[in-house]
């Protein structure tokens, strides 16, 4: 499962959606517009992913195992 979050940009006034997993983690999220920073959540909703291999967490024999990737 996704988190689909509905993003309003205060300087242009577009909206846009975001999935949670596709963020930029540790960076300032922007427009993609007009690259304010200034944005506001409107909703957040749950999608089920087309995938069932998770990018982030891998079971291996029952343990958890979180993984690292570099961009």
């Amino acid at each position: 499962m996704d988190l689909e979050i509905d993003i309003e940009c205060r300087e242009c006034g577009l909206f846009f959606k975001q999935n949670f997993r596709e963020m930029p983690h540790g960076k300032a999220l922007r427009c993609p517009f007009c690259h304010s920073s200034a944005l506001e959540l409107r909703e957040q909703t749950l999608v089920e992913k087309e995938s069932g291999f998770d990018v982030f967490e891998v079971s291996v024999s029952g343990n958890i195992v979180k993984r690292k990737i570099k961009l």
